[in-house]
């Protein structure tokens, strides 16, 4: 098994017994300690304020994934979609969950 991560543009082969796109799958892989993963923090705040696991390679960031909000081009968009919209990018910005550790 393995694979390609890209970390500030340089390509890292990735290699080992186990493989997930299930981030939950991937979270108890870890927790059992099985191995490492690239991960949001999200997936593991908790674990990280409990102690549980460890952030390791802080200095290297992977490729960020844009989030986007999509609707019919033919349909206007009602005032309740933009109200959801608008206070997800808010949430989303603020969200201590979703910064880098320091």
């Amino acid at each position: 098994m393995g694979g390609f991560c890209r970390f500030q543009r340089h390509p890292v082969r990735i290699k080992g017994n186990a493989q997930s796109n299930n981030s939950e799958a991937i979270r108890e892989l870890v927790l059992g300690g099985l191995g490492i993963a690239l991960s949001p923090v999200w997936l593991f705040s908790e674990d990280l304020k409990a102690g549980r696991v460890t952030a390791i390679l802080q200095d290297y960031t992977a490729e960020s994934l844009p989030i986007h909000a999509v609707s019919p081009a033919n349909r206007r968009q009602s005032a309740r979609v933009k109200a959801l919209v608008d206070y997800m990018s808010r949430a989303l910005e603020t969200a201590p969950e979703l910064k880098a550790i320091k």
